[in-house]
C-alpha cells in the first residue's frame, strides 16, 4: 500500500456494454489487477451504468458507444455533468468512429476499437486515466490544505484587519471590502463601531479551568454573540486577547436600532 495520498492503490472501473462477451473479456481476459486496476461492476446500458456510478463511485467507466436505451454518448454527457471526476473511455468499431469522436468532444478521455485494440492499447489508455486521476486528487488535496491553512489563520487575519482599521491602513472601501470577503466577514458600510466584551474574573477562571476548556467557553460565547447580533444588526466577532472578545458592529446607515447598538 502506498504512503503517498495522491497515488491510489486500486483504480476502480466499471464496464458498460450490452454484449456479455465484451464485459467478460475485460473481467477475465486481461490481468488488470496486476497493474492496479479493478473491475468493480458491469452494466448493459447507460441508464444502469449511471445508477452504478452513483452507488459505487468508480474512477473509470469503460463504455460501448452504441447501446439500447441510453447510449455511450448520452452516458458520457451525463457523467461529465453529474460526476465530472470520473474518466470515460469509449469502446467503438471502425463504423462507429464518428460516435467515438463526438464522445471525446463531450469529455471522454479517449477510445478503444473493440476488435483490434489489444491489451497494450488498453493499458496505455488506462495509465493515462490513472495519471489524470492522480493529478485531480493532488489538486483536490492542495485545495483542502489551502482551505485548512486559511481557516487556521483566520483569527490572526481578522485581528490584523482590525488593527489596520485602527491605524488607518484600511482606509480604502474597496480594500476593506476585499479583506472582509477573504476572512469571510460582513462587509461594512460607512457607519460602524468597534467594541470589546470582557470575561469577568478571567484570572480566577484560568486558575480553575484548563486552557482548552476556557478556549471552548470563549468560542461558544463568540457564537452566541454572533447569533444575538444577527437578530438585530450584522456583527463581525473576533478573538482579541485571552479575556476579551472583539465586536465590529455594522449598523444600517440610520435608525433607532443602529443608535442603540452603538451606545452599547
Amino acid at each position: 500500500m502506498s504512503n503517498n495520498p495522491v497515488v491510489l492503490d486500486k483504480i476502480r472501473c466499471i464496464v458498460v456494454d450490452d454484449e456479455a462477451l465484451i464485459r467478460e473479456r475485460f473481467r477475465f481476459a486481461f490481468p488488470l489487477e496486476e497493474h492496479g486496476f479493478e473491475i468493480i461492476g458491469e452494466a448493459e446500458d447507460g441508464e444502469e451504468a449511471l445508477e452504478l456510478c452513483r452507488q459505487l463511485s468508480p474512477d473509470i467507466v469503460i463504455t460501448d458507444v452504441v447501446m439500447p436505451g441510453m447510449n455511450g454518448l448520452e452516458l458520457t454527457g451525463q457523467l461529465k455533468q453529474l460526476l465530472p471526476r470520473i474518466k470515460v473511455i469509449i469502446l467503438s468499431s471502425f463504423q462507429e468512429f464518428e460516435f467515438a469522436r463526438k464522445a471525446v468532444a463531450l469529455g471522454a478521455l479517449g477510445y478503444l476499437l473493440k476488435v483490434t485494440s489489444g491489451y497494450q492499447e488498453l493499458l496505455e489508455i488506462l495509465d493515462q486515466a490513472r495519471s489524470e486521476i492522480e493529478a485531480d486528487r493532488e489538486r483536490m488535496l492542495l485545495s483542502i490544505e489551502e482551505r485548512k491553512q486559511l481557516q487556521d489563520s483566520q483569527p490572526l487575519l481578522r485581528k490584523q484587519l482590525i488593527l489596520d482599521i485602527r491605524s488607518g491602513m484600511a482606509h480604502s472601501p474597496a480594500r476593506l471590502g476585499a479583506a472582509c470577503d477573504f476572512v469571510n466577514w460582513h462587509r461594512p458600510g460607512t457607519l460602524f463601531a468597534l467594541g470589546l466584551v470582557s470575561i469577568d474574573r478571567y484570572s480566577s477562571l484560568s486558575q480553575t479551568f484548563h486552557s482548552k476548556d476556557l478556549a471552548l467557553f470563549k468560542y461558544v460565547m463568540m457564537r452566541m454573540i454572533e447569533e444575538l447580533a444577527e437578530s438585530s444588526l450584522p456583527c463581525n466577532v473576533f478573538d482579541w486577547d485571552e479575556q476579551s472578545i472583539g465586536l465590529w458592529i455594522l449598523p444600517q446607515e440610520s435608525g433607532d436600532a443602529a443608535e442603540q447598538m452603538i451606545m452599547l
